[in-house]
């Protein structure tokens, strides 16, 4: 493992790399999966993934500029999203990657979706977990936060405490079949990340990313993508994921059944083995032995 701190304009970004080859020298094009968190957690939600892919993967995880070692938002940031491309970006010249698998949650998948619009030739592949290209309602597009739902949250980030602010945050997203006692651990640890990020960067999310429309960019993303839709998901509902395998060219579509918005944590090992058959098709065939068929 060796982990460090990495200059991006106005900033630094926090990152770790784990697994064969640790030391930060090149692999092989499908050799490194890049982790992308979203809001409001940051790189140790993807614990479980770093320990499945540890053996097999180079496996980069970083912290999004806001969130947890890295550097706050600039002041009076607009363009979050231009933000965290221009870094990963960065984090990827850094590293010298070429064409690994980019896996990214919620908002963070938001990120990764531009990313791999803007710079398709930087991708192998693209796993898309409760993403979406746009999270505010519109009059064609009913998925998403109305304006009643944002000025809500913004209520409870203006006026309460962090804590609070997680609970808001956090209650909607775990659901069932997980009870409260298997979900105290993460739920604490997803606590402690969102105040790690704190107001500011969570604000940004409702403010400035919730307005982005990147409906359009679909069509530009030429990597293998695979989408993956939470069926309890209130955030991001499944409509979004068929929107997104409609439109981007070479799509693939698993719903998750059962599970909430963090999947990746509450489902890890259902989650881990989809993305693994991504990235390295395997057959698993179960015949009968030959003195059984009749």
């Amino acid at each position: 493992m060796h982990e460090g701190h990495l200059d991006v304009e106005g900033g630094t970004i926090y990152y770790r790399v784990d697994g064969p080859d640790d030391d930060g020298s090149r692999d092989g094009p499908a050799d490194t999966i890049v982790w992308m968190h979203g809001l409001p957690l940051n790189g140790r939600a993807w614990y479980a993934q770093v320990e499945h892919f540890r053996g097999r993967f180079r496996n980069v995880t970083f912290d999004l500029r806001g969130y947890g070692r890295s550097s706050r938002l600039p002041a009076e940031c607009t363009g979050v999203t231009d933000l965290y491309v221009s870094d990963l970006k960065t984090l990827f010249g850094h590293l010298a990657l070429e064409q690994p698998v980019l896996v990214a949650h919620a908002s963070g998948a938001h990120g990764a979706l531009r990313f791999a619009a803007e710079a398709p030739g930087l991708l192998g592949k693209l796993v898309v977990i409760n993403g979406s290209p746009k999270f505010r309602r519109d009059r064609d597009w009913p998925f998403g936060f109305d304006q009643q739902a944002v000025d809500a949250f913004l209520h409870v980030i203006d006026s309460q405490d962090l804590a609070t602010i997680a609970k808001a945050l956090l209650d909607p997203a775990m659901q069932e079949p997980c009870d409260a006692a298997i979900l105290a651990p993460l739920r604490a640890l997803y606590t402690e990340m969102t105040q790690q990020a704190g107001r500011d960067t969570i604000r940004a999310f409702f403010t400035d990313i919730s307005l982005d429309d990147d409906r359009e960019s679909l069509a530009r993303i030429t990597a293998p993508t695979l989408i993956l839709s939470s069926s309890l998901g209130r955030e991001v509902p499944a409509g979004v994921a068929v929107y997104m395998r409609e439109r981007i060219a070479d799509a693939r579509l698993v719903e998750l059944p059962g599970t909430d918005h963090f999947a990746f944590a509450t489902q890890a090992n259902l989650v881990n083995r989809l993305i693994e058959q991504f990235i390295r098709p395997s057959c698993d065939v179960v015949a009968p032995p030959a003195e059984a068929r009749p």
